[in-house]
């Protein structure tokens, strides 16, 4: 690596072909940072004292160690922004010039924009896909008659900026400008192909904007790949990434942050993103990979939280959970539409396509009844980052629905008991979720489709009393409004909230745009009555309550939810094992040998004694464990619940492990090795049960 000050000037000059890398970030200086540099070059250029103004520095990769002034191919590693940026600068002077001093204008043009001494002519400076194509069109129309008339949707910044120069540059400021640009310095930092771009990239703290988590990322990934590897992950992989985040740029950290929570069960901080990422990418043998998996999960978010899916029961399903922002599932979710797309071909994940439908409705039902009850949401990121590893894949959908019963205190799915009681004084007016769950209701129960556009919140009772609604309350009207303004019954939906006002509750119904007038099936039964009271708030409430918990189910315990919750309760386990999972039990070992006949007698002590295979042993219970087995290579490692006292063990097989830990609940071991010892060894179990049972 070698540094040295230049200046702008003399760098633009020499014959370059400066390109910017496929994983840099696009050009993305706003008019805020352009009017800064350009304030700053006037200021410099009228400051007779001032010799030189300092822009941070610009580093570059070339193929030797030799001086940046004797190569002509670099590729800009960091300090594209800038140099972007005095390139519109001077294409807006070209562009000054042209229409007053050709000749001043085609040699700042071949100075500064082009190379014409090459054998091939070529602009100096290349971009990145449609960046390139719009800073292309800028330089080739300048020496042209044609009307410059880009597209502003191909780059919005290129063109936004080129356009703030060309109105900024005039007859009393050019000279001041020129002057400005002669004295532009920066370090010029040389790589070569032994040095490491990533490592001196991320220390450098240029004067340009500060990278967010998706540059980095994309510069950590690529940079230190060949070229042509490069441009054959970006072409194929990583462009289409930034295709589904385009517009929606603020949403890639957010990706990459629930990409990594279901893998490691957590998320991550905002800002341990990029160091966290970088520990997750070493777990991959080719980059390849790497960038594959994030191609195929950032297709996944686009499906769930841009509204991509083609599948329309599913869209629908993605939609009405997003029109809540309840982003804090998307760890989840994106793992689950995973395991669902891999479903269809691994015999090994069982979740069907009605499944995974229920699945994001049930998500959507927790999180809005949640909301409901005010069960406070920094849980939530935990709950949702976690849950992927409480299902055993082999059975997908009841796994879920026993992992949500699991949810206790104040991580429960709040049922329906809850969810009604807690409506009937709940302020929902306060709730970002009212409205959808009034549109839902309507749309579900009515003939016509009504949006958010199209309605707003009216509150029946209003929230300034008149005098005819303190004397249609009655008298304690003020304790009446401060319960029960808000409420879910004196809440509906209208497209007219400003013409009903605060009139009274006849006039609400009778006027010409009124409830009776009202086509939404909210307000039919509104019309039918004679007052609003605390009476017709309540009962409108448990009305509507009930909608709610149609629309927004509790999950069924089934009986086989019930077997799964048993069993992850007694073993702590979300697999379902088997004898087979046990290295020395899969043949016909001694140990299988053994197991077997002690697993015949053992059943024959009582017929409530159930075997329950674990991850690490065999246990045998009734309501309790009385003895557990672990496999070894020679034989079977046996725990007994029977302190070692209570023992009767005259050939001293057993230990007393109380004390000593080790695993197991057990406190009294041995080791069985021998057929010959399978009697003995069954009295002391039987010993054991009859401590426990009798």
């Amino acid at each position: 690596m070698k540094a040295g000050n230049t200046t702008l000037n003399k760098f633009l000059k020499r014959p370059l072909k400066m390109s910017i890398p496929i994983y840099q970030r696009k050009y993305n200086w706003s008019l805020e940072e352009c009017r800064q540099l350009f304030e700053d070059i006037l200021s410099i250029g009228g400051d007779e004292d001032r010799k030189s103004y300092f822009i941070g520095s610009v580093v570059v990769k070339t193929e030797s160690d030799e001086l940046l002034d004797d190569y002509l191919e670099l590729t800009l590693i960091d300090g594209q922004q800038r140099i972007t940026t005095l390139t519109l600068i001077y294409c807006a002077i070209c562009n000054y010039y042209k229409n007053i001093d050709e000749r001043v204008c085609y040699k700042l043009y071949n100075d500064f924009l082009i190379n014409d001494e090459l054998e091939e002519t070529t602009i100096k400076l290349t971009l990145t896909k449609d960046d390139d194509e719009s800073l292309k069109y800028i330089i080739n129309s300048i020496p042209t008659d044609k009307k410059f008339n880009l597209d502003p949707k191909k780059s919005v910044n290129i063109y936004n900026n080129y356009e703030f120069f060309r109105k900024q540059i005039t007859d009393e400021n050019i000279e001041t400008v020129m002057k400005g640009l002669k004295k532009l310095v920066f370090i010029s930092v040389v790589l070569n192909q032994n040095d490491n771009p990533q490592l001196i990239f991320e220390s450098l703290n240029s004067t340009g904007l500060e990278l967010n988590k998706s540059d980095l990322i994309r510069n950590y990934v690529l940079m230190g790949l060949e070229t042509k590897d490069q441009n054959f992950l970006y072409e194929n992989y990583w462009y289409e990434i930034e295709q589904e985040f385009k517009n929606k740029e603020l949403f890639f950290d957010d990706f990459i942050r629930y990409y990594l929570s279901f893998e490691s069960g957590r998320i991550p901080k905002k800002d341990d993103v990029y160091k966290e990422f970088k520990n997750h990418a070493k777990g991959f043998d080719k980059v390849e990979d790497l960038v594959k998996e994030l191609h195929k999960y950032a297709r996944y978010f686009g499906c769930i939280r841009f509204g991509k899916e083609e599948d329309p029961d599913l869209k629908n399903a993605f939609n009405s959970l997003y029109e809540l922002d309840f982003n804090v599932t998307l760890p989840f979710l994106l793992s689950a539409y995973n395991d669902y797309k891999e479903s269809l071909n691994n015999p090994e994940i069982n979740l069907t396509r009605e499944e995974f439908i229920k699945i994001v409705q049930y998500v959507e039902s927790y999180c809005l009844r949640r909301a409901i009850c005010d069960i406070p949401t920094n849980s939530m990121n935990n709950t949702f980052a976690r849950l992927a590893k409480e299902i055993n894949k082999k059975d997908y959908y009841n796994y879920f629905i026993a992992a949500m019963f699991g949810k206790k205190t104040y991580r429960r799915f709040p049922q329906n008991d809850e969810v009604n009681e807690k409506l009937l004084t709940q302020n929902m007016y306060s709730k970002k979720i009212l409205k959808h769950i009034l549109i839902t209701i309507e749309n579900i129960d009515g003939k016509e489709f009504v949006s958010g556009e199209n309605s707003t919140i009216e509150h029946i009772m209003p929230q300034n009393l008149t005098k005819d609604w303190e004397l249609e309350l009655g008298s304690n009207y003020e304790e009446i409004h401060n319960i029960y303004l808000h409420t879910l019954g004196n809440l509906t939906l209208t497209p007219y909230n400003s013409e009903l006002g605060d009139k009274s509750f006849h006039d609400k119904k009778t006027a010409e745009k009124g409830f009776c007038k009202s086509k939404l099936t909210l307000n039919e039964g509104l019309c039918e009555l004679d007052k609003w009271t605390d009476k017709e708030i309540i009962n409108r409430t448990k009305q509507l309550s009930k909608k709610i918990i149609n629309i927004w189910k509790y999950p069924t315990k089934t009986s086989k939810v019930t077997e799964i919750i048993n069993h992850v309760n007694e073993t702590g386990d979300i697999k379902e094992y088997t004898l087979d999972d046990f290295e020395y039990l899969r043949n016909r070992t001694i140990t299988r040998q053994l197991l077997d006949t002690l697993n015949i007698m053992i059943l024959k002590l009582d017929s409530t004694v159930i075997q329950v295979i674990n991850k690490k042993y065999i246990s045998y219970k009734k309501n309790k464990n009385f003895v557990e087995l672990e496999p070894l290579k020679t034989g079977l490692k046996l725990s007994l619940d029977i302190p070692f006292d209570e023992l009767n063990d005259p050939k001293g097989l057993c230990n007393d492990v109380s004390y000593s830990g080790g695993g197991g609940t057990g406190l009294t071991r041995l080791h069985l090795q021998d057929e010959k010892e399978v009697e003995y060894v069954m009295d002391l179990i039987k010993q054991s049960y009859e401590y426990n049972f009798k």
